[in-house]
């Protein structure tokens, strides 16, 4: 069983102002998406949040179910849900659950985690339970897929001291936030602090660590939670991955069994 890897509140509440502001181009969206429309089923989002993801898909035309630890995300998903179209809404369920343990029984032709939800788990113990759930509730035949970020120690290096992520003046008010990233090399860990700030005062703090992994510890996994490799890209832009080039571990795996052999990806070649 894996820990309870729930966001804070804090986080939750800051999520989608952050990530308008930090994430603008959206490659990991269109990846899952274009996965999501090539698997040619019903699609589970593990560490779905507040929809960054999971509403794309859906809007394309995919059954969704999201699945999350942290209650106040799934409140806010649930929230912009209810301002899309009804067949977006029809196509969406949410379900609290965790990486290890989602509730119920199914079978999905892709089961996912997007951006880097999966160094939320901080072991391979951990990481071996999460793989060998989200194979559970893959039909055969289907893929898990998931990223995590290709660690570079020199860029690690910048971000150790706190610093101004963004600064954004709206009319009468100034929001910053601001982070560190502090890596524990013993333990492969790295220590996350944000910090967010309303007209230079504190308007909420929260702290969390991720895994860091390379791509062989990633690809060793499969076989015991039961999934072959099917691809490993370095970019969403399906890339192949090069040790050369430090910049995202996407892995996309396959349940054994069915008779989709196609590829996992249609902007490039099987490549790994």
């Amino acid at each position: 069983m894996t820990r309870d890897v729930a966001y804070p509140d804090s986080l939750a509440e800051h999520y989608d102002g952050d990530y308008d502001i930090l994430r603008h181009d959206g490659e990991d969206v269109a990846f899952y998406t274009d996965l999501a429309l090539h698997a040619g089923g019903p699609v589970m989002e593990i560490g779905c949040g507040t929809g960054r993801v999971a509403l794309p898909v859906a809007r394309a035309g995919c059954t969704v179910l999201g699945v999350d630890p942290t209650p106040a995300m799934l409140s806010r998903l649930a929230d912009k849900l209810a301002r899309e179209s009804a067949d977006v809404r029809e196509r969406i369920t949410l379900q609290p659950g965790r990486f290890d343990a989602v509730p119920g029984e199914g079978s999905f032709a892709l089961v996912f985690s997007a951006f880097r939800a999966f160094q939320h788990l901080n072991d391979r113990r951990e990481q071996l339970a999460a793989l060998t759930e989200m194979a559970r509730w893959t039909r055969p035949g289907g893929l898990v897929a998931f990223d995590v970020f290709d660690y570079n120690a020199e860029r690690a290096a910048a971000y150790a001291d706190e610093h101004a992520d963004y600064v954004l003046q709206v009319a009468d008010q100034t929001r910053e936030r601001r982070s560190r990233a502090r890596y524990d090399e013993k333990n492969g860990l790295i220590h996350c602090r944000f910090r967010w700030l309303l007209n230079g005062a504190a308007d909420g703090e929260a702290t969390f660590t991720m895994k860091v992994s390379t791509r062989d510890e990633l690809v060793a996994l499969l076989p015991d939670a039961g999934l072959e490799l099917e691809a490993v890209f370095g970019t969403f832009a399906a890339d192949p991955w090069t040790a050369s080039e430090q910049r995202e571990i996407v892995i996309v795996a396959r349940r054994p069994g069915g008779t989709d052999s196609g590829p996992s990806h249609p902007a490039r070649p099987i490549a790994s």
